[in-house]
């Protein structure tokens, strides 16, 4: 039942954010905040793209890492760490909006680094973002 414990907001859905999810065993009410709203097993991608398995076996939603959470498809745009709130814009309608936290998590990853080659910034993508 949402709404009964202190609310943990985790940002991301990787491989931290999702097996904290998965794991947690304290009482919290959780929300998770992400534009994915799947976890990506990035280590097998290059064997998604010759063939040796198959995509839809290296992602699993969100959803089925705990019963009972609350998803918003949406991007952390900022904190307002004096309000515990983290300020977000829908990720399919630019909607800005805010939600509470008592706890929070920071799970969003890391970036690639492309060396400062501003050709494979500008027109280069990551692998698991195809």
């Amino acid at each position: 039942m949402l709404g009964t414990h202190p609310q943990l907001v985790v940002l991301g859905t990787g491989f931290g954010a999702f097996n904290l999810v998965k794991y947690l065993k304290a009482a919290y009410d959780i929300t998770v905040i992400s534009p994915r709203n799947h976890f990506l097993f990035t280590p097998l991608l290059p064997s998604t793209t010759v063939g040796t398995i198959e995509f839809r076996s290296i992602i699993e939603p969100i959803r089925y890492a705990r019963k009972n959470i609350r998803f918003y498809h949406a991007f952390a745009k900022d904190l307002l760490i004096a309000e515990r709130k983290v300020v977000c814009t829908g990720a399919a309608d630019g909607h800005e909006f805010y939600v509470e936290y008592d706890v929070l998590v920071i799970a969003v990853g890391a970036e690639n680094n492309t060396f400062d080659w501003i050709k494979a910034r500008l027109f280069g993508r990551d692998i698991s973002q195809f």
